[in-house]
């Protein structure tokens, strides 16, 4: 379910895939500290109704941030950056993602965009070596017979797993029987495309078993000022104070589960939101109309102490005891910067709700 918080200007950006051939040298990133393959794990039940919609987000993991991903390179013992000097994500190096339920959809979260997981692609991260007193800084090397040294630099990795409904239909049990740990990804140099070394971080998840389909079938809506929209009005830049927030209003998630087809399969479960956005987010709570707009909207729950909602991060709503519930939420405008733009502004959020 989307909604809006205008009056707006839209920004649609797009980030592109990137394909490489293979290269016969290598770039090992590793983790300085802890595991070098973590899991990523579902470990609790979460029931999904059988009628939601493709693209309807069932689960995502907390953020996760790897600290100090150190990477190098070498030939013979030689640091070289023949084969580039970025660290990349490299999805699905196994191929195993075509062989999980065809009712989900496995990806990764990076920068607040969602990425589906083919073999073949990758994502860049950023710089991973830097250049020595023997080279010249900003060299791209297009002359494989030079050889520049350069040294390893630790990456900060921060991302989410996220599963998704494809509309597929699921296992006639509704239970999802993949019970194994997969690979999703591995980060590894520019050129490493089908040739990431064995030994390189990776991300895992496990507990896809965890999710099931069940006959709940609830109708879900947001109620704003106008519709599904929360309109802020005329509001005046003179009152612009960093971080203050301007103005607050409300909006609510309705959930309704009185269908005469609904089999009271949702009663005793627990009702989970998460919301999510394509337009620029700062701190992770505000979304922005523009990267450079000067304000945000932010969400929190109606109820105090109003922290605001981080966007791709499970909010709980509580165990279902009725056969409507609403959930109230509220919608404050929050100044960036003492000299905003002006004019009109939207921005818009998807609220997903799941149970378990």
């Amino acid at each position: 379910m989307t909604f809006t918080f205008n009056k707006t200007l839209g920004l649609l950006f797009a980030l592109l895939l990137m394909s490489w051939a293979p290269y016969s040298f290598s770039m090992q990133c590793t983790a300085v500290t802890g595991s070098n393959a973590p899991v990523i794990s579902i470990g609790a039940p979460i029931k999904v109704p059988a009628t939601v919609k493709a693209g309807t987000v069932i689960w995502r993991s907390t953020t996760a941030t790897y600290r100090q991903l150190r990477c190098d390179s070498s030939e013979s013992g030689l640091k070289v950056n023949i084969y580039g000097d970025n660290a990349n994500f490299y999805w699905d190096p196994d191929k195993v993602i075509p062989g999980l339920d065809k009712s989900l959809e496995v990806g990764i979260t990076y920068m607040n965009i969602d990425y589906p997981l083919y073999n073949g692609y990758g994502l860049r991260i950023g710089p991973a070596l830097t250049c020595t007193p023997f080279c010249s800084p900003g060299e791209t090397n297009q002359n494989f017979l030079r050889r520049n040294v350069y040294i390893g630099s630790n990456l900060d990795v921060t991302f989410q797993v996220y599963v998704k409904a494809t509309g597929l239909p699921p296992p006639a049990s509704g239970k999802i029987t993949n019970s194994g740990t997969y690979l999703l990804f591995k980060v590894g140099g520019d050129k490493e495309l089908n040739a990431v070394p064995p030994g390189n971080f990776g991300g895992l998840i496990s507990g896809l078993n965890n999710i099931s389909f069940i006959s709940c079938k609830p109708t879900i809506s947001v109620a704003g000022t106008s519709g599904s929209t929360v309109n802020f009005g005329s509001i005046s830049q003179k009152n612009a104070a960093v971080g203050k927030v301007e103005k607050q209003l409300p909006f609510s998630v309705n959930v309704d589960m009185s269908g005469a087809d609904n089999g009271q399969a949702c009663a005793g479960t627990t009702m989970q939101a998460t919301f999510s956005t394509t337009f620029p987010v700062r701190d992770g709570t505000t979304l922005m109309p523009t990267s450079d707009s000067g304000f945000g909207i932010v969400l929190s729950k109606a109820a105090p102490p109003n922290t605001p909602i981080v966007m791709n991060q499970v909010v709980n709503l509580g165990l279902v005891n009725g056969t409507v519930v609403q959930n109230r939420f509220m919608a404050g405008l929050k100044w960036l910067s003492t000299t905003p733009k002006v004019g009109p502004f939207n921005a818009s959020a998807t609220v997903d709700v799941t149970f378990k």
